[in-house]
């Protein structure tokens, strides 16, 4: 066992430790960070495939800057509330519960709107390529082939979509005739987005549900929380090993060059997608020799306007040539590094924790739902920041945006809305 294990271990026992607690919060943005991190890097540093190595001191010292800038800005965030009073969690969720601050027929009125672009924009589509994906003769490409600018972001709403509908559920409506409409848009919504072959989003609804459920309900408690996380894991490994065979999977051992028996290669494609991305990271640190100066990290901005691929292509930006294998994914802090370098990945993950933080500390002192949902939303960027940077796409502003103006004009009635801010 290396250092780097034994160190990340040592912190995800301190984490489960002080977590026992009653009234702790698991899912606090520096407590969750700092687990996923630490599960990650004990990982990784099994070096279980070839195609691995060991990092320079240099890989190191980005990738801790990254993760300990992040962890800086969320303990930024907690000395500046430090005194403000701070609403407990069955306290958050008894306000959150309070049906009579809630205007369902604007929340209705919402879905049914979101739900009609998101159908006009998948029948044109759907149209414009000849077909579904999932019955193509080629899926993967016909998968990729989807999408008309503009349209496709309605498209790409639909994990906002079904959240809405849970939260319709959730937040106890009482008009039986729209929750059964509401419940088929959801069941129609969630079906016909399969044929996409897209499994982002679905992981994008599943978390974002959860947050909504443990913050805005007494559904799920810190023992159900783990129970649904270990369920949820052994599910996207069936999922996986009902969409490649068993021949598929040794294939898939024998490319990654792992180290072990071959009796063990199920156990390849999620060792290899949660390690991988860190390689990546680390042979990218160590070869490049130019950077991008905000094109990556401000991907959303330069796909909005349209010169995304133009500037690409200008100044030669290409990731893929770091990349090991197939695997082609990097973690957060990739983004600030190719286009600012160490500096770049110190100040912009600190800002990123201190955003996130912020979030979580205005839900926990106000009570707001608007807070609440937006923070579910910042619990799947922290899972998955060992995968990648999430903030930088055009999808993920366009979904917190449709969140935001829904929670803050919408949903909130106006006279409560008054009462519950502060």
């Amino acid at each position: 066992m290396t250092l780097a294990q034994i160190i990340s271990l040592l912190i995800i026992g301190m984490i489960l430790f002080f977590n026992l607690r009653k009234g702790s919060d698991f899912f606090s943005p520096g407590k969750l960070f700092a687990l996923v991190w630490a599960f990650v890097i004990f990982i990784t540093e099994f070096k279980f495939s070839s195609l691995q190595r060991e990092w320079s001191l240099y890989s190191w010292i980005v990738l801790l800057t990254g993760v300990s800038s992040f962890l800086v800005g969320t303990f930024m965030v907690y000395v500046i509330n430090i005194t403000r009073p701070f609403n407990s969690l069955q306290n958050l969720r008894e306000v959150i519960q309070t049906k009579d601050k809630y205007n369902f027929h604007n929340l209705y009125f919402v879905i049914v709107i979101i739900f009609s672009l998101y159908s006009f924009s998948y029948l044109v589509e759907v149209v414009q390529l000849g077909g579904l994906p999932l019955l193509s003769a080629f899926p993967d490409r016909a998968r990729m082939e989807l999408g008309i600018f503009g349209l496709h972001l309605f498209i790409n709403s639909i994990p906002i979509l079904l959240f809405l509908c849970i939260e319709y559920f959730v937040l106890k409506s009482n008009d039986r005739k729209k929750k059964f409409i509401v419940g088929s848009i959801f069941f129609f919504s969630f079906a016909s987005y399969f044929f996409l072959l897209e499994r982002y989003h679905y992981l994008l609804l599943f978390v974002m549900a959860f947050g909504l459920l443990y913050y805005g309900s007494k559904i799920i408690t810190f023992k159900k929380s783990i129970i649904t996380i270990i369920v949820f894991i052994y599910l996207i490994n069936l999922l996986q090993s009902i969409r490649i065979s068993r021949y598929a999977a040794q294939f898939f051992y024998i490319i990654s060059k792992m180290k072990y028996s071959m009796d063990y290669a199920a156990f390849t494609g999620p060792y290899m997608y949660v390690t991988m991305n860190l390689e990546n990271f680390s042979r990218g640190v160590d070869n490049i020799r130019e950077h991008s100066y905000g094109l990556l990290s401000a991907d959303w901005i330069a796909a909005l306007t349209g010169i995304k691929h133009p500037a690409s292509e200008y100044f030669g930006i290409n990731s893929g040539k770091y990349i090991t294998s197939s695997f082609n994914t990097f973690p957060f802090m990739w983004d600030y590094f190719y286009d600012f370098g160490l500096v770049g990945v110190a100040v912009l993950s600190m800002i990123l924790g201190f955003w996130i933080s912020t979030i979580y500390y205005k839900m926990r002192t106000s009570s707001e739902l608007k807070w609440m949902v937006i923070y579910a939303f910042f619990i799947f960027v922290i899972i998955f920041s060992f995968f990648t940077n999430v903030m930088t796409s055009l999808n993920t502003i366009s979904n917190l945006f449709i969140l935001w103006i829904v929670h803050n004009f919408f949903i909130i009635k106006k006279e409560m809305n008054a009462n519950y801010t502060t």
